[in-house]
């Protein structure tokens, strides 16, 4: 009689078989993953092995991520200490030669003591961001065997280098094997970094200690959010102020921060083709060493297919600044003439990173600083000079309460309503915007939110779908 276990094994047997002939019945490949040793859950959690290592869950997903678009029919995910494995399986040592080299390349290439030299003499945050910023390009630039000489954009997102799960892991381990033991970077650590400014700003907060990675207890998140809300006192209006508000139907200049973003070019749309009286529109953008912020807006416009350049021309100025920055991250003659000329703003700028933990973080990129200092500038800037209407895009997300009707409040929320949100940055954040806003109407600064739903996009690009405009 066979052993339950035996019957197990020639059930999944059974079952992987005629999976195989399924696919290939619809001429897919089949696929076979022969896994290593997942650390965090399961039977072999807690094994020991010389050789090999457990990998995280994340590292897992990454894995199962790149076989699933690999086309292979087999892929081996692992963690191997290979120094090791060259030492034990001495007759294998010109197999696993190739690998090791391929694998741990970024170790041999960046010089480890080289870096803390570096590091330890400079002095200040930005220095070790630049001196960060620098060895992450570096790696950057092996994980994807770049020329030396290619440009990396400090605020490129790594998706858009060409990056994916697999060589995020990759990137990972290189950094790993370039700090040595002296700091521990985990994957966790770092998953939400997208850009080089971000992940060079996380790593200086780890390795100085100023930012541990720790989860925010309830109580924690509670007390920041209440401190966040709170929108400062320079921001009201004067008496002479309220005078300076032009009639809605007068509104002929308008300034957009978010403009490139998702709902951006579908704003600009609008306005162009339902208010003839706008006849300027200011697009904030953030400075590019690799673009101009003409040649990003106008290349960014085209791919979506919505606004000809001839209907653009004129009518639309782009400005470099960044909405997180003081004075919008724009010079003080700018911020000065573009205070007084604009009747309308429209805040887009947002960091829609989900899985995004809200902390007292100050990165240049996160939830916090974005959403939420960046609203808090945006209203700065309503009543500079003159008085400004603001239009702010928020998400649904930030009203969990129901109304009679059994649907979503149109109300301002609740802060108490944090207690109910799971700890996620972008909804936190939004949270707190809406208070900011409320506060700011109860000023009588004229302010309108729109809680926009998930938009998604093409179901079999993950892009947002260009339409055109039907004649």
């Amino acid at each position: 009689m066979a052993s339950p276990g035996q019957c197990n094994y020639a059930s999944a047997n059974y079952y992987l078989d005629s999976l195989i002939q399924y696919r290939n019945s619809l001429g897919l490949p089949a696929l076979t993953i022969h896994w290593g040793q997942w650390g965090s859950v399961g039977l072999a959690a807690n094994i020991k092995h010389s050789i090999l290592k457990p990998f995280t869950i994340n590292q897992g997903l990454a894995a199962l991520e790149y076989a699933m678009i690999s086309h292979k029919t087999q892929v081996i995910p692992y963690e191997a200490d290979l120094s090791t494995a060259k030492k034990v399986l001495a007759s294998a040592r010109g197999i696993l030669f190739n690998i090791m080299d391929s694998s741990v390349v970024s170790a041999y290439q960046i010089d480890g003591e080289k870096f803390w030299i570096e590091y330890d003499s400079a002095s200040g945050v930005d220095a070790h961001n630049e001196i960060l910023q620098k060895y992450i390009k570096q790696i950057i630039r092996i994980t994807l065997k770049m020329n030396e000489n290619e440009k990396i954009d400090n605020h490129a997102s790594f998706q858009d280098l060409g990056m994916d799960s697999i060589m995020m892991v990759e990137m990972k381990n290189g950094l790993q094997a370039s700090v040595g033991k002296r700091v521990k970077i985990s994957i966790n650590s770092v998953k939400d970094c997208r850009t080089v400014s971000e992940l060079s700003a996380r790593l200086v907060d780890i390795i100085s200690g100023t930012e541990p990675i720790t989860i925010l207890t309830r109580d924690q998140i509670r007390e920041l959010v209440y401190y966040d809300a709170k929108l400062p006192d320079n921001i009201q209006i004067g008496c002479n102020l309220a005078l300076t508000l032009c009639p809605l139907s007068k509104i002929s200049t308008i300034l957009i921060t978010g403009a490139t973003g998702t709902l951006g070019p579908y704003i600009l749309r609008d306005l162009r083709q339902n208010y003839p009286s706008i006849k300027k529109v200011y697009c904030l953008m953030r400075l590019s060493s690799l673009s101009s912020s003409d040649d990003r807006f106008l290349r960014y416009l085209q791919n979506k297919n919505l606004l000809s350049l001839d209907e653009l021309e004129s009518w639309v100025e782009t400005i470099p600044g960044d909405v997180t920055k003081e004075l919008m991250g724009m010079n003080s003659t700018t911020y000065s003439k573009i205070s007084c000329e604009v009747d309308a703003l429209f805040n887009l700028a947002v960091s829609a990173s989900l899985p995004e933990r809200y902390s007292a973080t100050k990165s240049l990129h996160s939830s916090r600083i974005i959403n939420v200092q960046g609203c808090k500038n945006v209203l700065e800037l309503a009543v500079a000079n003159k008085l400004k209407y603001v239009y702010h895009v928020s998400s649904i997300g930030a009203e969990h309460e129901l109304d009679e009707d059994e649907i979503y409040k149109e109300t301002w929320p609740n802060l108490g309503q944090v207690d109910q949100f799971t700890n996620s940055a972008y909804i936190i954040s939004k949270l707190i915007c809406d208070n900011l806003i409320e506060q700011a109407v109860a000023r009588s600064i004229p302010c309108k939110v729109f809680r926009m739903p998930n938009i998604g996009g093409d179901s079999k690009t993950g892009g947002n779908v260009p339409l055109k405009v039907s004649k």
